[in-house]
């Protein structure tokens, strides 16, 4: 008895260490497994209709760890799966020709998936790839026709897979399971610990020509992409690289240069390419065409900030404009004077206003130092009568039956002019406006017409263009090409005075084009009390006169917005500025002087010329700072720590 009991017991231990052939029912559908070492492993599945399923985690008390090899093998009733926590592996052929298969989540417990595991699931669209998984056989996904998206963002063990059956390559990712006759991909994330990416790595091939892969995420720490790595696809329209890339290795990703026919490349969200790539993408692509290994290093930049409006042309004397950088904290320089806004800018605080054509440059600087891509905006100051004939500040009416208008190609001061209409003979067409006081209007203008018969006076006119004052002519233009001419009418009375302007035509004869232009129409008031309109700063004719700047030409806003001759921190200052100072504009010598004293043992500054002795006239103001580098901004009022100090002045 005591021998029996002993085989017994022998039998039952060896027996122990294989499996059993096992069922058991759980929410109506039966399961059969097996036990191995105390696990559970999957071997089949019996249910009558078509279903979502989520694999139990537990059979017959013991953990499930295992899908058996061809356990849901052509199983056409299955359409989601779902694999728990717990289940280590995934054998070959698990779900082969599961057609309607069209979802399977992979838990985090899975590590391999085994050889053509769902090849044939022709309707599978989405998988999620588990954060441990370590193997994946070959062409576990092979012929899955409509995959449309494959999540591995939290992969972090792919860097050296074993690939198929002993062949060991340090390939980004498993190779397996794209290297496939059929799968799309449409969206491809690349897990952050990736360095290489291998050949063939993603490689999908059809015969149809119609495999695509939208898009694929290169993270940063990649350093080379093996020829082939993309191979195979026929369509392919993003890449998008992840930040600080460093140099990269090239070689030849596409198999067919018509793959990436309409590529965007892309840089991380809040950052573009610089020095390799143009915006468009088009020198990195052709890198990922070309036929040799090309070693590049990317430099990045923080997008560009957004000037709004984008550019416009503006009717009124002004256009308020903003400036924003959404994406990233950052401080903003600008200049709207050509200049390079790292270089002198001016910080952007708040909305500021143009008030003559230019074009705004912006720079956006983030707290690491970074400079982004520059904005540009360009404004046009969109005319009406008045301001193509620069009589700022006045308004221009003109016959509605035959308007006069703007005129871009032909004009004294190389923008634009007011020309007259077309009318027929025996016609007049006018411009006109209205002043108060008594001053002094100028204007140019020019005429092609019918020649004058100097011979008969004013008589001899006979299409001609004539300048009025309260009706009365005080100037004619006639010829078929008179070039400019000055005309400078003093009106010595006070009260309002009508100006006008006119063509007119006799009875017969034209020479084409038949009109008259006017441009850069100067009122001086007697009293001085005229003042620009177009220049930051209003700048009183009288002043200008004193310097005789605008007088020749007619044009006191021209002459107030123009550039003195000086310079000012390295840029050229404008003479409405030197006015703002209470300097000469005409003398280089001229120039806004600050002094440092020390007085009981503290530095006082003080300026020349102080224009601020009568009244408040200018407002001067005092920054200071502690270095020259490094030092911080330039602060208001100062402290004790500052040593070193500029002076600047404004109107009040």
């Amino acid at each position: 008895m005591k021998t029996i009991r002993i085989v017994v017991t022998v039998v039952l231990t060896v027996l122990a260490n294989y499996a059993f052939a096992l069922s058991e029912t759980v929410n109506g559908i039966t399961w059969e497994y097996s036990v191995n070492g105390g696990a559970a492993s999957i071997v089949g599945v019996t249910f009558s209709e078509s279903t979502s399923i989520t694999l139990p985690s537990e059979l017959g008390t013991c953990p499930v760890t295992q899908i058996a090899d061809a356990a849901f093998r052509n199983n056409l009733a299955l359409t989601d799966v779902t694999i728990p926590n717990g289940i280590e592996s995934i054998g070959d052929r698990a779900f082969y020709g599961c057609a309607n298969l069209t979802n399977i989540v992979l838990c985090e417990g899975v590590q391999n998936i085994g050889f053509r595991a769902f090849q044939y699931c022709s309707d599978l669209r989405n998988v999620t790839l588990p954060r441990n998984l370590i193997f994946i056989d070959r062409k576990a996904f092979a012929d899955c026709y409509n995959i449309e998206r494959v999540n591995i963002d939290s992969i972090e063990s792919y860097l050296n897979i074993e690939f198929g059956s002993g062949t060991s390559t340090p390939i980004c990712h498993a190779h397996a399971y794209l290297y496939t006759n059929d799968v799309k991909i449409v969206e491809l994330i690349i897990p952050p610990s990736i360095r290489e990416i291998k050949t063939c790595a993603f490689y999908g091939e059809d015969a149809s020509g119609s495999y695509r892969m939208q898009s694929v995420v290169i993270p940063s720490g990649v350093t080379n992409i093996a020829g082939y790595a993309f191979g195979g696809y026929s369509l392919f329209s993003c890449i998008v690289f992840d930040k600080d890339i460093g140099t990269l290795s090239i070689g030849l990703p596409f198999q067919d240069r018509n793959a990436c026919a309409n590529v965007e490349i892309m840089p991380r969200e809040g950052y573009v390419f610089k020095g390799w790539v143009d915006d468009n993408g088009t020198e990195v692509l052709n890198l990922f065409l070309s036929p040799t290994a090309i070693t590049v290093s990317p430099l990045w930049q923080r997008a560009a900030p957004i000037i709004s409006p984008e550019g416009a042309m503006f009717a009124n004397a002004s256009q308020d404009v903003c400036i924003d950088c959404e994406a990233y904290a950052a401080t903003i320089y600008y200049t709207t004077d050509g200049r390079d806004p790292l270089e002198g800018g001016m910080e952007y605080k708040r909305p500021f206003t143009v008030y003559k054509s230019c074009t705004v440059r912006a720079v956006a600087v983030d707290d690491d130092g970074n400079n982004s891509v520059e904005a540009t905006a360009t404004f046009t100051r969109g005319e009406t009568l008045s301001e193509a004939a620069n009589f700022y500040g006045y308004t221009m009416e003109t016959d509605s039956a035959a308007p006069w208008t703007v005129d871009a190609a032909v004009s004294h001061d190389g923008v634009s002019s007011v020309r007259s209409d077309a009318i027929g003979n025996n016609g007049t067409t006018y411009l006109m406006a209205s002043v108060k006081k008594a001053g002094t209007v100028s204007f140019w203008w020019k005429a092609q017409c019918e020649e004058p018969d100097e011979e008969d006076g004013e008589d001899g006119y006979y299409d001609y263009g004539a300048f009025l004052v309260d009706d009365v002519v005080r100037a004619r233009i006639a010829g078929n090409d008179t070039g400019w001419q000055f005309v400078s009418v003093e009106v010595p009375t006070g009260g309002k005075h009508v100006l006008r302007w006119e063509y007119r035509k006799d009875g017969a004869t034209s020479y084409a084009p038949d009109c008259v232009w006017v441009d850069q129409v100067q009122w001086s008031p007697a009293d001085g009390s005229g003042y620009t309109l177009t220049s930051p700063e209003p700048v009183p004719y009288s002043w200008l006169r004193q310097y005789n700047l605008g007088v020749a030409s007619g044009d006191f806003e021209a002459a107030a917005n123009a550039a003195s001759g000086k310079l000012n921190c390295g840029r050229p200052t404008e003479v409405w500025e030197e006015y703002v100072a209470g300097l000469d504009p005409t003398n280089a010598n001229s120039q806004l002087k600050a002094m440092i004293e020390m007085q009981d043992g503290a530095p006082v500054v003080k300026w020349e010329p102080d224009l601020n002795t009568n009244g408040v006239v200018r407002t001067y103001k005092v920054y200071g700072r502690e270095t020259l580098e490094n030092g911080g901004e330039w602060q208001y009022p100062t402290n004790s720590l500052h040593r070193f100090f500029k002076v600047t002045v404004e109107m009040p």
